[in-house]
Formats: structure tokens, sequence, C-alpha cells
């Protein structure tokens, strides 16, 4: 966790084909990257078997990052 806690993120992206492949996985996600180069995206499950998405909330809605 020491390299998520107190970066920043610099880019918030689609997933490339080239990362997903690498996964595995059939479909893609929203990747968020980070100032020192760690890329978030969402799993549909623990076991990663395919891409998910992520949700963002404020204190006044809730909505699908990428939409």
């Amino acid at each position: 966790m020491d390299n998520v806690i107190g970066q920043t993120i610099t880019q918030v992206r689609p997933m490339t084909g080239k990362e997903r492949d690498k996964e595995g996985w059939y479909s893609g996600t929203i990747v968020l990257v980070l100032g020192n180069g760690v890329l978030l995206y969402a799993s549909r499950d623990e076991e990663g078997n395919d891409a998910g998405v992520m949700f963002v909330r404020d204190k006044n809605n809730t909505f699908i990052l990428g939409d």
C-alpha cells in the first residue's frame, strides 16, 4: 500500500488492448495512473477473472467512472 497512499492520480484513461491481453481479460476498464507509475483498475472479482467498474461517490451522487 505504500506505493499507493499519498500518490496523485495523473491520468484517467481506458485500458489498452495490450494491458487487457496481459490480464487475459475479454473486456477492458478504466485505469487510474499514479504519479509513480502505479496503475489502478477494477477487476470483476478477487481472482481477476475479468475487468470491472469503479464507482465514484460524492456527497450528492454515485456514478461509474468512465460514464
